[in-house]
């Protein structure tokens, strides 16, 4: 069948429009979801984890009777076992009945917490929980805390009760006294050039560490509580899944911590933020 010169020009014509537009579609794809084809997850996060976590509301008439480590010896018959942050007189944890609450839900285990404030220096009950795990005999709530809406990367407990609600144990650490500011100097793009070394923003090559999430923490060591950008930082060995913290004003290294050494309770951050 013999094609006519007009009609090749109008089918020629209309490839050339259909192939522009895919071109333009694909060009705007790129421009405005880089993290999809990028393993640099910075330019999201950096937004993303400046989101406020509001924490669990428990109003403060819901608060028990704070207990002293006599009223904790009385409930339990003398039995609970309390062990010390070193060189404190802190309570670090306490195995045997530790309030008169009954645990059943998130907001019970953070009003059980109302009972030792006093004793392990609580001056401020605000906190989410971060996980309920289930087992056999046992409910353990995974609780964080919170300071205006900021993750306190040191600040967390277990609480830890019988599926009836009898309280078992609490284990835990509070960061008191926090005075900063919460507006980072540093962006999280800006704080990736601290990162330690044999950490890197691409995934091209075999065997690289990759940084893959961010998010604005308050971080406690001997040097006081700082404001700091938390990567989670993964690897194709499981050795060198790690947690890095840099400071949000300064760039300095706060703590290269690996995963499986993360004090208390594994921080599962990427849900609050979604």
């Amino acid at each position: 069948m013999k094609v006519s010169k007009e009609a090749f020009a109008d089918f020629a014509f209309n490839v050339v429009v259909i192939l522009t537009g895919l071109l333009i579609a694909l060009a705007l794809i790129f421009a405005m979801a880089p993290s999809w084809f990028s393993p640099d997850a910075s330019s999201n996060a950096s937004s993303n984890a400046l989101i406020r976590i509001q924490p669990l509301q428990v109003e403060q008439h819901q608060y028990h009777k704070p207990l002293t480590l006599n009223d904790i010896q009385n409930l339990s018959n003398g039995t609970a076992t309390i062990t010390f942050i070193p060189n404190t007189n802190i309570p670090r944890e306490i195995r045997g009945v530790f309030t008169t609450a009954t645990i059943l839900t998130t907001e019970d285990a953070i009003i059980a917490l109302s009972s030792v404030r006093d004793i392990m220096l609580i001056d401020g009950i605000s906190f989410i929980c971060t996980e309920v795990e289930e087992r056999e005999e046992i409910r353990i709530f995974h609780l964080q805390q919170i300071h205006q809406g900021i993750i306190v990367f040191n600040g967390s407990f277990r609480v830890i009760a019988t599926h009836s609600g009898e309280p078992v144990a609490v284990i835990g650490q509070y960061v008191n006294n926090i005075n900063l500011d919460i507006t980072p100097t540093l962006t999280a793009r800006e704080a990736v050039r601290y990162l330690p070394r044999g950490t890197s923003i691409s995934s091209s090559r075999t065997g690289l560490t990759v940084y893959s999430v961010v998010y604005l923490v308050i971080y406690e060591d001997n040097n006081g509580t700082h404001l700091g950008w938390l990567f989670e930082v993964d690897s194709r060995n499981v050795l060198n899944q790690r947690r890095v913290i840099i400071d949000a004003n300064t760039g300095e290294v706060l703590a290269d911590i690996p995963l499986a050494d993360t004090p208390l309770a594994d921080i599962p951050l990427t849900p609050w933020l979604q």
